[in-house]
């Protein structure tokens, strides 16, 4: 779990989004650099806009949410799926197609107070959040067997489906418990 400051969670969440997106994304996209200069950190975006502005959505949903409910911990999770079209029978009775995910992160955090040692602190947080970028692009890398064939309709787009969701500390305490690096992966 990653220690935040309020003014940091933006930043942060928007940076490992990103990451893992461009990493999983659909053929050659044209990337663009973002900084995040509080950390001097270059880090890597898909140059889709809708990309990006989902992610930003996203992100701006989880700060809300934290604001809102007064938590001081929650978590955001990217999860990528492929359709299964359900039988005729399921059809009928108008359920849509199955969702099967194959791969999930999951990014929790903690709200912390800014200390009177903030450079040290940041310090210590910019390394952190290479170590995580290292890991998300270690782990695209070296895992790619569960990925499946792109379908035919994503011919042209980004990404494959995915879903990024605003988890709630009080639906997720358990799962924060048992996760205790800033990101992970669940590759099914």
């Amino acid at each position: 779990m990653q220690d935040l400051a309020t003014s940091d969670v933006k930043s942060v969440m928007k940076c490992l989004l990103h990451t893992i997106m461009f990493h999983r994304a659909l053929g050659p996209t044209p990337p663009r650099d973002a900084l995040m200069d509080r950390f001097n950190i270059t880090y890597v975006q898909c140059g889709d806009l809708e990309l990006e502005k989902e992610i930003n959505d996203r992100v701006d949903e989880f700060c809300v949410h934290l604001h809102d409910s007064r938590e001081s911990s929650g978590q955001m999770r990217l999860l990528f799926y492929e359709k299964r079209q359900q039988s005729y029978f399921w059809k009928v009775l108008g359920s849509q197609d199955d969702k099967v995910c194959w791969e999930e992160w999951i990014l929790p955090m903690r709200l912390v107070a800014v200390g009177q040692n903030d450079g040290r602190r940041r310090a210590e947080l910019a390394d952190q959040i290479h170590e995580r970028i290292q890991y998300v692009v270690k782990t695209v890398t070296d895992k790619k067997d569960h990925i499946p064939p792109v379908p035919k309709e994503l011919t042209g787009t980004t990404t494959f489906y995915h879903e990024i969701k605003v988890i709630s500390d009080n639906a997720s305490n358990a799962t924060l418990q048992a996760f205790k690096g800033m990101s992970s992966a669940k590759l099914i």
